[in-house]
């Protein structure tokens, strides 16, 4: 199966990211991926400092750099 991450954001943390994150999750189902790791930020989407997001890059260009890509798909609300 080919493996997938999720990655949710909303502004505020008065936000929820779970219908966003139900919607990515039915996504990936449909087109048999297997989702192995949600990333969520509550942070504006014009902000380039954002948590996990910055998790999210790193990690996809450390195992990217060594041909081992743990992912294989980014899926983004």
């Amino acid at each position: 199966m080919k493996r997938a991450t999720i990655y949710a954001r909303v502004s505020t943390k008065d936000q929820s990211v779970e219908g966003q994150i139900i919607d990515l999750r039915n996504y990936a189902q449909a087109r048999g991926l297997q989702v192995i790791q949600v990333y969520i930020d509550f942070a504006s989407g014009s902000r380039n400092d954002r948590e996990n997001y910055l998790k999210l890059l790193d990690e996809h260009t450390y195992f990217a750099s060594c041909f081992s890509a743990k992912f294989g798909f980014l899926i983004l609300f």
